[in-house]
């Protein structure tokens, strides 16, 4: 796509992907990013992990936050920051019991998944010899935790979630290594000035 520079006396667009879960993070880089350089402007796409890997390899953005698991080549990264998934469920099913829960209690649950994680969990429940009950599969993670808010199951999602609901509770999963990744990543090639300097910010080598 073209880049959008109006005349030489203005400055470039940046165009960024973000998922949901990281807006948040994102918005303190933003912050910081305008502060040194208040001329340059930025197109914001925001969607799936799926959505944004497509769009970079398609040129429609020139760097994007994704989250792990996902397979990435012909890209350059950066991880910033690794969290683990926890299980959500609406406050209105929890009847006081905020302990955490292991895999066995998980499989009794009607499990609300973003598609990203199918493997991932129904891997470790089948490892463990456990049914897995997946009742609600999703592309977006705000669609999961909507769902679970509702009280619909139990939405596995990452811990920086819980931030965005006041209507479910987060318990962690014992016997797990439920983890995923905040990834930075853009194409493996020559970078605009802009880009290059946005990141600067995180203190990356290009």
């Amino acid at each position: 796509t073209k880049r959008e520079v109006i005349k030489a006396s203005q400055a470039a667009t940046i165009h960024l992907g973000m998922t949901p879960s990281t807006v948040l993070m994102m918005a303190g880089q933003l912050k910081r990013f305008m502060e040194h350089h208040p001329e340059i402007h930025f197109d914001i796409h925001d969607g799936t992990t799926f959505t944004l890997k497509s769009q970079l390899e398609n040129r429609l953005v020139d760097i994007t936050t994704l989250r792990t698991p996902i397979a990435l080549s012909g890209f350059c990264s950066k991880t910033l920051a690794r969290e683990p998934l926890l299980a959500m469920t609406a406050k209105e099913r929890m009847d006081g019991k905020e302990h955490a829960l292991d895999l066995e209690e998980l499989s009794r649950q009607r499990i609300i998944l973003s598609r990203r994680y199918r493997k991932y969990v129904l891997s470790a429940l089948e490892d463990a010899g456990l049914p897995g009950d997946i009742y609600y599969e999703c592309e977006d993670a705000r669609t999961a935790l909507t769902l679970a808010e509702n009280g619909l199951g139990t939405a596995i999602l990452p811990a920086s979630m819980r931030q965005l609901s006041e209507k479910t509770c987060a318990r962690e999963i014992h016997g797990t290594d439920f983890v995923t990744e905040i990834l930075l990543v853009w194409r493996d090639e020559k970078l605009p000035a802009e880009v290059q300097m946005f990141l600067e910010e995180f203190e990356l080598e290009k």
